[in-house]
């Protein structure tokens, strides 16, 4: 009890200090209200993360005026006042005395930190749109905890220099010059390797969580995943769009006029490309099966709200030679054996519709009653795949549930489906939803999984030429960058990333003021040589290793300031305990 009675002093000290009540509540109040501003007008994480730099730099502000102000008082207005020889006369032991006040300091600074932590995640929890909530709160809010290393090693520096000089002139000016440093860390950071590297930054195709998802799904098959590795085969066999292009390109079987000729082929070309690369292939099938497709594909044509002139004519043999071609299309029999049957137009519009991605982007697409989640529960695999394993279905739902958290949930349907060349887009069946809505009979809870499906059958973009030289060219140097460079430490810590979290990471690179350099989750081709020579050759691919991680700024801030409040005890020793005591 009585080693504690010197750190209760000390901490009433702190508690009853009005300057310190009032400039803490005054933050706290500007917390409160940054974070409402933040999680109630900002429904972007680009927004979200720009704000929260801003709130985060104000806390380092709060917490120097703390550190400084308060350590100062402790070691050397003590000191100067004679309070601090008037414990080593009644026996204070160095150690008790020292760190009563090291506590002390640190028990309401870091108090003040988990502080703001939990009302960051408690704002993010309740306001946060439901598209970001999750990366929010449960990833990205752990950057808060920046403020515990800033506080450590803003107050080594104050106290080694408290202990040291004992005077206020020398002591406080030194912490805040480092503060203004550090709260300059975007530019000191990011920015100039982003000016080293000439612009390139790490957002591009290749890094987003959507191609990701590919080369996961890359991996998955090289694991043996029986489900994918069967639909993929399927879905590469270059027999199937030879075998369409023969139906399609036959204008005895159907013939496609417009006032431009280019058109016509666009549309030609649409309708290879829907027939073996797009998930309506199945309703194509069906369409036909029950002898609707020509009026199907009739019926658009003649509502869409078209630029020139389009007519369709179909041959007598159309239906029964494209039946033909799909019956014997295996990739198209696979999306059958996992699709619905077809039902009436106005009940796959009343039950299944709202559930789907073409109609919103929110999480009910995965998580809904009829979304993602429920039909790989509810499917029938070993019509596809007689030996596959529930993990091959857990791997594809883990898969396409981050790939829709971090990248489908940020965007429209519209804005992320492949453009098939078409001009203007404007002939896509998906362009006009209420068409869709009205005329499409397989159930889109089924369309829907095959939209994913599809996607996670594409082979991965890969960094390729001078941008992937360049990403291993500089790899030493960029790595001895982010690890060294305690600008780029706090921008490291305080966006939560290294993590590991390849995912997670995607959306938070998309939204830097001054992006990261180019070597995000760097997917290339290992194999290149040896599929130009073979172009039967299966590609192979590899991701880069990330240039840092999260714990090692976390560990070098710590460590570094362990180490200087051990230098400052021992000076603090040397140079105030057995002076006084001398005296």
């Amino acid at each position: 009890m009585k080693k504690l009675f010197i750190y209760k002093f000390y901490m009433l000290r702190i508690l009853k200090n009005k300057l310190y009540s009032i400039t803490s509540l005054i933050f706290v109040i500007i917390n409160l209200l940054a974070f409402c501003i933040i999680f109630t007008v900002s429904n972007k994480m680009e927004l979200i993360t720009t704000m929260t730099m801003i709130v985060l730099i104000l806390n380092f502000i709060f917490l120097a005026f703390f550190d400084v102000t308060n350590i100062a008082d402790f070691f050397i207005q003590d000191h100067t006042s004679n309070v601090e020889s008037l414990m080593i006369r009644k026996g204070k032991k160095p150690t008790n005395l020292f760190f009563s006040r090291f506590f002390a300091n640190k028990t309401a600074s870091i108090s003040y930190c988990f502080l703001i932590f939990l009302l960051y995640i408690s704002f993010s929890n309740i306001t946060t749109s439901a598209e970001i909530q999750t990366s929010i709160t449960n990833k990205y809010s752990l950057g808060v905890f920046v403020l515990i290393p800033f506080d450590l090693m803003i107050s080594a520096i104050t106290l080694i220099l408290s202990v040291t000089t004992k005077k206020m002139k020398v002591t406080l000016p030194f912490p805040w010059i480092i503060t203004t440093l550090l709260c300059l860390y975007p530019m000191g950071g990011p920015m100039i390797l982003y000016i080293i590297n000439k612009g390139d930054t790490s957002i591009s195709l290749v890094s987003k969580a959507q191609n990701i998802g590919r080369y996961q799904s890359y991996l998955e098959r090289k694991n043996d995943n029986k489900i994918l590795n069967k639909l993929y085969d399927n879905f590469m066999d270059s027999k199937r769009e030879q075998n369409y292009k023969e139906i399609f390109n036959n204008q005895n079987l159907i013939k496609i006029t417009s006032d431009s000729e280019k058109t016509s082929s666009e549309i030609t070309n649409y309708f290879v490309v829907l027939s073996t690369k797009s998930w309506e292939q199945v309703e194509l099938y069906y369409q036909n099966k029950e002898n609707k497709l020509k009026d199907f594909i009739s019926s658009y044509i003649e509502q869409i709200n078209y630029e020139v002139r389009i007519s369709v004519e179909f041959g007598e043999n159309f239906a029964e030679k494209l039946l033909k071609v799909q019956e014997s299309d295996q990739f198209l029999k696979d999306l059958i054996s996992i699709s619905g049957e077809p039902i009436d137009s106005a009940k796959n519009k009343q039950e299944y519709w709202s559930d789907t991605y073409f109609n919103s982007s929110d999480w009910n697409v995965y998580n809904g009653n009829n979304g993602i989640k429920k039909i790989l529960e509810n499917v029938d695999f070993t019509k596809m795949a007689e030996n596959y394993s529930k993990n091959d279905v857990i791997s594809i739902n883990s898969i396409i549930k981050n790939q829709y958290k971090y990248h489908y949930l940020l965007t429209n349907y519209n804005n992320d489906n492949y453009n098939y060349g078409i001009t203007r887009g404007k002939f896509k069946f998906e362009n006009n939803k209420e068409w869709m809505k009205n005329n499409f009979i397989v159930p889109f809870n089924s369309s829907n999984l095959n939209y994913f499906i599809i996607g996670l059958l594409n082979d991965p973009l890969t960094t390729s030429g001078d941008k992937l030289a360049d990403a291993f060219k500089y790899e030493n140097r960029d790595q001895l960058y982010n690890n060294l460079n305690p600008f780029m430490h706090i921008f490291i810590m305080a966006n939560n990333i290294g993590t590991n979290d390849i995912y997670y990471e995607t959306p938070i690179y998309n939204s830097f003021a001054f992006q990261v350099p180019y070597y995000a989750n760097n997917i290339y081709k290992t194999n290149d040589l040896e599929t130009t020579l073979n172009p039967k050759a299966q590609n192979e691919y590899a991701m880069m290793e990330p240039y840092f991680y999260a714990y090692t700024p976390y560990l070098i801030w710590i460590f570094t300031s362990l180490g200087i409040y051990s230098i400052s005890y021992l000076a603090y020793y040397s140079l105030i305990y057995k002076k006084s005591s001398d005296n």
